[in-house]
Parts: C-alpha cells; structure tokens; sequence
C-alpha cells in the first residue's frame, strides 16, 4: 500500500499506506488465511485477481487455464522460509548440520521442484519451466527486501489499525 501512495513507509510510520488501504479497500472482498481459501474464491467467481505468495501459485491454479501468475515489472516483496535454533538448544550440533542440509543445493533443488520454493543457494540452477512463478532469477533480483526490524515496532499499533479499517 505505501508502494501505491509512493511513499516510503518508514518515511512516515505507515500513515500514506493506510491511507492508500482505505482508498482500496472497496476493491477487497476479503482477507484470506489459507492458499485453499483463495483457490475457492476463483473457483467460485467471487474474485477475479489476487496476492498470493509464489510458493503457493500451483495450489491456488489446481487445474484452471484461465489463471495466471504474474510479477509486476516494479517487482514484489521477497519473503523468506527461516529456520531458527533457540539460544538454550540441546542439541545445536545437529541443529546446525540440520540448517546445511536445508540450505545444500541438492535439497533447495529438490524442494524448489516438489514443494515450489524458489531456492536462495546461488548454485541452484533451475530451466524457465522449473522456476515457474517462483521468485527466482530476474523476479528474484529486483525482489524488494522488508525491514522487519522496523515492522516488528510497528506491529501492535498497525495491527490494531488494519483490523478496524479492513
């Protein structure tokens, strides 16, 4: 929303983005939690475009032709899989050899081809027909990164906003 207002959101805590969502929000016919939701609301003709993360294009698609995904050339908002280790672990050892076998090329590789996650190992080489809709290549390098950072301190306050606005 700060993207359609043109203002960057850290510019001003927010404030052109909610105003751009409040200008929107005749165009939202709802929020949804679950890709299948989405996939419904094609499948029932309630709407006709949405956003929905990469990952979970080919649930939302199921088998219709007249769906398509696209990327818009200003680019869309990179958001990443973690994997975290709490500071008291047992075992942080097996924990670290965990997160090198998910970050291995071998299994980015495999799960960018079953489970349509667009691989972050560089040496992950996927054909056009792989890399489908997932954020990966040029889609990937013009990807705009989110200052979590600034959004956690945000967060209270603009979930409070957005729940009596939307």
């Amino acid at each position: 929303a700060s993207d359609h207002a043109g203002v960057a959101i850290e510019d001003d805590n927010g404030e052109a983005a909610f105003e751009a969502l409040e200008e929107l929000k005749p165009n939202i016919v709802k929020t949804y939690a679950r890709s299948s939701d989405l996939a419904n609301m094609f499948q029932a003709g309630e709407i006709e475009a949405a956003i929905v993360m990469d990952f979970a294009y080919d649930i939302v698609k199921g088998d219709s032709d007249t769906i398509e995904y696209v990327v818009p050339e200003s680019g869309t908002y990179a958001n990443y899989n973690t994997i975290n280790i709490p500071k008291e672990a047992a075992n942080k050892e097996l924990a670290y050899s965990f997160i090198n076998y998910r970050i291995s090329e071998e299994s980015q590789k495999t799960k960018a081809l079953s489970l349509n996650e667009a691989p972050t190992n560089d040496k992950v080489e996927l054909s056009e027909e792989e890399a489908g809709n997932m954020t990966y290549g040029a889609i990937a390098d013009r990807a705009k990164n989110i200052d979590f950072n600034f959004v956690n301190r945000q967060m209270t306050d603009w979930i409070d906003r957005w729940n009596r606005l939307i």
